[in-house]
């Protein structure tokens, strides 16, 4: 992996492609478990991405380039927890009794609950949800550096 830094460092994109893939799933386990929702959880990851990739150049050393990763993203899972307080959600302002008084398999199917596998058996959608935010953000980093690098694709309508 410290090859990969020293690549993505040097501005190789690819490598940095790779060195997101391999953390990949840590992210999400991090994410999810402090956020509990797989769509909070998402927007974390994508910003932890965007500011990994800006401050890439700034790390000292490559072998830390996870707990550097992991750091960002428990810094703004923390960020969004801090902005989620400060919001009153509808079902505070009036009253959750749709939700009270459910049985537990209910409850479990609204997502209410999570045991402590419940990252094993993550549903199909939560999977593709974190491959779609994390493709997406890949696929925005690199459209930015060929805006700044003054790269555009070369692609024919024909």
């Amino acid at each position: 992996m410290k090859s990969l830094v020293k690549r993505a460092q040097r501005g190789d994109d690819q490598a940095f492609v790779e060195l997101i893939e391999e953390n990949k799933q840590a992210m999400y386990k991090v994410a999810v478990g402090i956020l509990k929702n797989d769509f909070d959880a998402a927007d974390a990851i994508q910003q932890s991405i965007l500011t990994c990739y800006e401050k890439l150049k700034e790390l000292e050393k490559a072998q830390y380039f996870k707990t550097w990763l992991l750091r960002i993203l428990i810094n703004n899972c923390n960020q969004m927890l801090r902005e989620q307080k400060k919001v009153v959600g509808i079902e505070d302002y009036y009253g959750a009794e749709d939700t009270k008084g459910k049985k537990a398999e209910e409850k479990k199917e609204l997502g209410l609950c999570c045991g402590k596998n419940s990252l094993k058996q993550l549903p199909v959608f939560a999977t593709t949800l974190r491959n779609t935010a994390i493709s997406g953000c890949i696929d925005f980093i690199l459209c930015r550096r060929d805006e700044h690098t003054g790269n555009q694709s070369n692609t024919t309508d024909e």
